[in-house]
């Protein structure tokens, strides 16, 4: 059974060439990790802006310049497993080579937007050292600090 990883960022809206919030496999993969959650908010004072976002593979380059997740700030979603083969890294401002996009979603500052995936339909990480799938900030109407989340099973 894949355990089940989650990790969250709150940042200013990043770029479209760099990743708001992305996950990547640092070593050799074992297996490729399947994004079947995410989610984008704003809470410090909500107003009219808008940001379309994209969901892209990533890869030949670690993310850099933002802020490292690893360990504990990649928790097992079940305390009992151990700590994520997956790195993270928020508000990226350079490394990382954009790839294929995979969705795109434009959210209100107001709103909440929530994407589960269907069972069997997650989005799936090529298997290759420094691949991986991030949320990047493809447009937005105003600059203002957005919460993501990521949640993956290895």
């Amino acid at each position: 059974m894949p355990r089940s990883y989650g990790v969250a960022y709150t940042g200013s809206v990043g770029s479209a060439t760099h990743t708001q919030l992305g996950i990547w496999e640092p070593a050799t993969p074992l297996s490729r990790f399947r994004l079947f959650e995410f989610g984008i908010s704003a809470s410090p004072a909500p107003a009219d802006n808008t940001t379309r976002f994209t969901v892209n593979r990533f890869g030949t380059a670690a993310p850099t310049g933002g802020s490292a997740l690893s360990g504990a700030s990649l928790p097992p979603l079940d305390v009992g497993e151990p700590a994520s083969a997956a790195l993270g890294m928020g508000g990226a401002t350079g490394g990382e080579t954009i790839g294929a996009q995979l969705m795109m979603v434009s959210v209100n500052q107001r709103a909440t937007f929530r994407w589960v995936a269907a069972p069997t339909k997650e989005l799936v990480c090529i298997i290759t050292t420094l691949n991986g799938i991030g949320l990047y900030a493809a447009y937005q109407s105003a600059a203002y600090a957005v919460d993501t989340y990521i949640m993956w099973d290895e």
